[in-house]
């Protein structure tokens, strides 16, 4: 993975103590430079336009312009800085809007500082992360949405076979139980998977899910 000399960052979260924590925290990190704060949404983007950081760290939960507003309106902007909320709430309804906003990264506050660091180089370079409890609200929201499939111009890359590939990967389908399902080997499975992701230039299975939640490739109709 390339990373630059230094990662700017702008951090926003309203309680002055974990912000000034995370702050230092990452500032002692080689290789990780806070540029700008903001302690509510407005802060945020203004600081955003004029800092134009890599990488923004955001609660969700702030007074008035809320993290996932401020990434909305930064995402209409243009602003090219990739988007990680980093929250005390990890509920389906917040983790949704947060995808669909713009956000590259969702992780909740009591991770491990590593893998705070792992979050903050994988959407550096433009890929997405999701820690493991914030996967399961994605593919839970999946499980229970609408009944109807929207297909996005990217869906055009897949075969309809590759589609309900995706559709069942997205349901935690095992390649085993997939290819019983479509009358499959494992092995064609597991190629087509790798085929799949290699076409939508993902890396891993949440970034799979992340990509068909984000592109809208489908919502599935269970």
């Amino acid at each position: 993975m390339k990373l630059p000399e230094t990662i700017k960052i702008v951090v926003a979260d309203d309680h002055a103590f974990f912000r000034e924590g995370l702050i230092a925290f990452l500032n002692n990190e080689r290789g990780m430079e806070v540029i700008g704060e903001a302690v509510n949404g407005e802060q945020l983007v203004r600081a955003v336009q004029q800092l134009k950081p890599d990488v923004v760290i955001t609660d969700v939960k702030m007074p008035g312009l809320d993290g996932v507003e401020a990434i909305r309106e930064m995402e209409a902007a243009g602003c090219t800085a990739r988007c990680i909320v980093f929250s005390s709430f990890d509920y389906e309804y917040l983790v949704v809007e947060a995808i669909e906003a713009g956000a590259k990264g969702y992780i909740v506050k009591d991770v491990e500082k590593k893998e705070l660091m792992e979050a903050i180089r994988m959407v550096y370079n433009d890929k997405y992360y999701y820690s493991s409890a914030v996967s399961a609200r994605i593919v839970n929201s999946l499980s229970y949405g609408s009944r109807d499939m929207h297909m996005a111009a990217e869906a055009g890359l897949l075969n309809k076979k590759e589609r309900e590939i995706v559709r069942l990967v997205c349901r935690e389908e095992t390649s085993e139980e997939i290819g019983k399902k479509l009358f499959m080997s494992k092995k064609n499975v597991d190629f087509l998977r790798a085929k799949i992701m290699k076409k939508l230039n993902v890396k891993t299975m949440i970034g799979l899910v992340i990509y068909a939640v984000k592109n809208k490739i489908f919502i599935n109709e269970d």
